[in-house]
C-alpha cells in the first residue's frame, strides 16, 4: 500500500466537478500509482459522506467534510491493511494507496442490497455470516489495548469518542424543514445524553467494525435498526425492524461462522441478550451525532478552501460547494432518529 501524498489540485475542485480539475487529478493518480489506467474517473453515486469515483478496477475516495472528526482516518487505514493480511477472504477490500484527503481502494463488482431486502432470510444469515468474519479478526498490535478484559477499554474509548463529536458540536443545532414530534436536541442535551448511556449498555467485546473499532453488540444492534430505513422516502418505519425470530436466526448464523472460524462457544440467546442490552439506545444517539456533525459541516462549508493534510491520514475535511448524498437531509435523519431514541429510553427507563 503506497502513500502518494498530496494531490497538486485542490479538491473541492475534483469534487465540484469542474472538467480540468477532474483530468489533472486522474493523470496525477495514473502517474503516482503504476498500476492504475490510463482512464477518466467517473463518478459513482450513493455516497453519503464522501465522493466517490471509479478508475479501471479501483475506486478513489474522496473525504467529506466533517468526516475527520467522525472517522480516525489513520487507524481506518491501518485497519484495512490489516484486514486484507489476517482476515477471512472476502471480508475486506484491499488498499492500494492513499493520499491527503482521500485513498484508493479494490473495485467490487456487484449491486447495493437494497434496505427492503435486508431480511430476506438469505440475505441476513449472509450478512451474519460475513459480520462474524469481520469481528473474529484480530485487532492490529496499535489497537489491541482495545481488547482489555471486559472490554471496559473499549467501552471507554467508544463513549469518549461519542462525547468529542458532542462537544464539537456549535450550541444552536440546525433544525429541519418540518417540525419534528419532539423539539431537536441541543448541544448541552447531547452531551449530557452521552455521559448517562455509558452506564446503560452490557459488556460487549470490542471489534473491528465499520472505518473503526468498536463493541460488536453495537455493529449488531445497528445493523437490526438500519433494516427500519425506507429509502423512497429517506424515513423510518419501526415496526420493520427484525422480529426476535429474525433476530435469533440472525445470531444463530453468525455463532455458526464463528464456531467454523474457531473454537468459540458464544450461544446465540446470550448475543442476542447482549445486543438488546442497551446497544439499540447506543445506536440511535451515535447516528444523531454522526447526522448532526455532517449536518454542521455542511451548513458551514466555504465553497473554495485549499486543503491539506498529512499523508498518515490526519487531514482536514474537503470543502464541498454542494451537500454530499444528493441532498440528504441529515437534520431530518437526525431528528428522526432522536425522537425514537427519547421512545426507547422511556421504555427502559420504567421498566
Amino acid at each position: 500500500m503506497a502513500s502518494i501524498g498530496d494531490p497538486p489540485i485542490a479538491l473541492q475542485r475534483v469534487v465540484a466537478g469542474e472538467e480540468a480539475a477532474l483530468e489533472a487529478f486522474a493523470r496525477w493518480l495514473v502517474a503516482s500509482v503504476p498500476t492504475l489506467p490510463p482512464l477518466p474517473l467517473v463518478p459513482v453515486q450513493g455516497g453519503l459522506n464522501n465522493t466517490t469515483y471509479r478508475l479501471g478496477d479501483v475506486l478513489v475516495k474522496v473525504y467529506g467534510r466533517g468526516t475527520a472528526l467522525l472517522t480516525d482516518r489513520a487507524r481506518e487505514r491501518r485497519l484495512m491493511a490489516h484486514l486484507c493480511a489476517h482476515a477471512a477472504a472476502g471480508t475486506c477490500k484491499a488498499l492500494v494507496a492513499t493520499f491527503a484527503g482521500g485513498h484508493i481502494e479494490e473495485w467490487l463488482h456487484g449491486t447495493t442490497l437494497p434496505f427492503a431486502a435486508l431480511k430476506a432470510p438469505a440475505n441476513l444469515a449472509a450478512i451474519a455470516r460475513l459480520l462474524a468474519r469481520l469481528h473474529a479478526c484480530p485487532l492490529p498490535p496499535e489497537d489491541s489495548p482495545l481488547t482489555a478484559a471486559a472490554s471496559s477499554t473499549a467501552l471507554r474509548a467508544f463513549f469518549d469518542d461519542m462525547s468529542t463529536w458532542a462537544a464539537a458540536l456549535p450550541p444552536s443545532l440546525p433544525t429541519p424543514a418540518r417540525a419534528p414530534p419532539s423539539p431537536p436536541p441541543t448541544r448541552a442535551r447531547l452531551v449530557e445524553e452521552v455521559a448517562w448511556l455509558r452506564g446503560v449498555p452490557a459488556p460487549s467485546a470490542a471489534c473491528v467494525a465499520h472505518h473503526d473499532v468498536a463493541p460488536r453488540a453495537f455493529d449488531i444492534a445497528n445493523f437490526f435498526l438500519e433494516c427500519c430505513f425506507v429509502e423512497e422516502s429517506e424515513s423510518w418505519d419501526w415496526s420493520l425492524e427484525p422480529t426476535r425470530e429474525e433476530k435469533l436466526a440472525f445470531t444463530t448464523a453468525y455463532t455458526d461462522e464463528l464456531r467454523s472460524l474457531f473454537d468459540d462457544t458464544t450461544d446465540k440467546e446470550e448475543l442476542l441478550a447482549e445486543c438488546e442490552a442497551g446497544w439499540p439506545l447506543v445506536a440511535h444517539l451515535w447516528n444523531v451525532l454522526w447526522a448532526m456533525t455532517t449536518a454542521v459541516a455542511q451548513e458551514t462549508s466555504p465553497a473554495h478552501t485549499q486543503v491539506k493534510g498529512s499523508d498518515e491520514g490526519s487531514v482536514d475535511d474537503v470543502s464541498h460547494g454542494e451537500k454530499v448524498g444528493g441532498g440528504f437531509d441529515y437534520v431530518a435523519y437526525a431528528c428522526e432518529r432522536w425522537t425514537e431514541y427519547l421512545k426507547q429510553k422511556d421504555l427502559l427507563r420504567s421498566s
